[in-house]
């Protein structure tokens, strides 16, 4: 597109680069230099250009451009302070910066972010099980703080949850009856997942309050009887989810 065409908004505007316009074709603003002054405030040859011509340019002089280096390090010994200056003194300029980079590379980002975390999803599990061994009353406390809004945000979707748990409960092998605070008893309102004492003044939907547990999901063929359900609190019971339980757990009469 020509670069005159003043009829084009900047945002829709594909200019061709000097050197490889003709191979790589059009390409959008942000490919360029920024160059205040110049049509569309840009250079005419575009960043991957201007980099290559660079690296040429030093292979062909390396006395020059290790001087070149040279005269940098020295002048930032010189001045060790003046990077930590420059930034207290654009704050709000670098917060501008970030917040625009964000916006205009927003997918760019989400898919470098999903990426890496697909990559180490492993070492992001180990780190958040260890952090929350490590931290317990921070994760209770944080749980404790956000559930109730979430439970009051989302109220249908725990609404139907608790009515397919009701479904499953009818196909489950054995279905005893029993009330939930003879388990609680039994189980001496000890939490059976964390082993700490579960508040009885708590109600639902704290998640700090007393819940059933299958030791052996109903999902994965458990029981709905004695043997099969232990006291857990609700967020501990959350976290597991259909997780087989510890052998520990299952009480044996």
């Amino acid at each position: 597109m020509d670069a005159q065409d003043d009829t084009t908004e900047p945002s829709e505007v594909l200019l061709l680069c000097t050197q490889c316009g003709p191979t790589k074709g059009p390409q959008p603003l942000s490919a360029f230099p920024k160059a205040p002054g110049r049509p569309y405030g840009v250079r005419k040859t575009c960043k991957a250009c201007k980099a290559l011509d660079r690296a040429a340019k030093n292979a062909a002089n390396p006395e020059k451009h290790q001087a070149k280096l040279d005269y940098i390090r020295q002048w930032h010994a010189a001045h060790p302070t003046y990077n930590q200056e420059w930034e207290a003194a654009h704050v709000e300029h670098r917060q501008q910066w970030g917040i625009d980079y964000r916006a205009a590379n927003k997918e760019a980002l989400q898919e470098s972010m999903h990426g890496w975390r697909a990559s180490h999803a492993g070492h992001i599990s180990e780190y958040n099980k260890q952090y929350a061994a490590d931290h317990p009353e921070e994760g209770r406390a944080r749980n404790q703080r956000n559930y109730p809004p979430y439970y009051a945000a989302n109220k249908p979707a725990f609404i139907a949850r608790a009515r397919l748990r009701r479904l499953r409960l009818l196909n489950a092998p054995v279905l005893e009856t029993f009330r939930d605070e003879e388990i609680f008893e039994r189980d001496k309102w000890i939490c059976q997942i964390c082993f700490e004492k579960v508040n009885k003044k708590l109600k639902w939907p704290d998640p700090g309050s007393a819940s059933i547990d299958h030791v052996i999901p109903i999902a994965k063929g458990g029981s709905h009887c004695r043997q099969n359900v232990v006291l857990a609190h609700r967020i501990c019971n959350s976290s597991k989810g259909a997780r087989n339980g510890t052998p520990q757990q299952q009480r044996l009469f």
